[in-house]
């Protein structure tokens, strides 16, 4: 993974015939599960992610653009009939009530789902990264007390990133100037 990223680093520099990086899915796409595509937009990446997790289908959208002063994360999900939008908050590490989703885990019973995640931008030597953990964990009593993830069941939390990508040659003259 760390040779990985190396030569992405390598390619975005432009150093030994490696070219610079033509839009954000450039850098995404390595790191992105099976179940996810990534969409190239001007100012950063469409995410479209479709998962079964305990038997319920969720389909969700993430608008990742990276590049203004606050970098901007919208994430839509659609599932059982129904559908939520959240922006994320960056710097915070939350998990946030996924209205109306719920799991049946065996020996455990029904568990509330929440949106598992954490951005954050870091600022180094003039490079800038963009940390993002997300994902779907789920909350509920057991023995009377509230657990969550792994407590529960050792399918959870269900990750769908847990990387840092390097933003320094994709944000170069995309920055939003208000």
């Amino acid at each position: 993974m760390a040779t990985m990223k190396a030569l992405l680093l390598l390619g975005l520099l432009g150093v030994q015939g490696f070219g610079p990086m033509k839009d954000l899915c450039d850098e995404i796409d390595p790191y992105l599960p099976s179940f996810c595509k990534c969409n190239p937009m001007e100012l950063g990446a469409d995410l479209n992610c479709s998962v079964d997790l305990f038997d319920t289908k969720i389909v969700a959208a993430f608008r990742i653009e990276p590049c203004d002063t606050e970098p901007l994360i919208e994430a839509e999900f659609e599932y059982k009939d129904e559908k939520w939008d959240y922006k994320l908050q960056l710097g915070k590490r939350e998990q946030v009530d996924i209205p109306g989703l719920s799991f049946k885990v065996p020996f455990v019973g029904e568990v509330a789902a929440v949106l598992d995640y954490q951005v954050s931008l870091i600022q180094n030597r003039s490079i800038d990264d963009l940390s993002v953990l997300l994902g779907i964990d789920a909350c509920g009593q057991v023995e009377g007390k509230r657990e969550c993830g792994e407590n529960i069941t050792k399918e959870l939390p269900f990750y769908i990133f847990n990387d840092t990508f390097t933003l320094s040659n994709f944000c170069n003259n995309k920055t939003i100037v208000m």
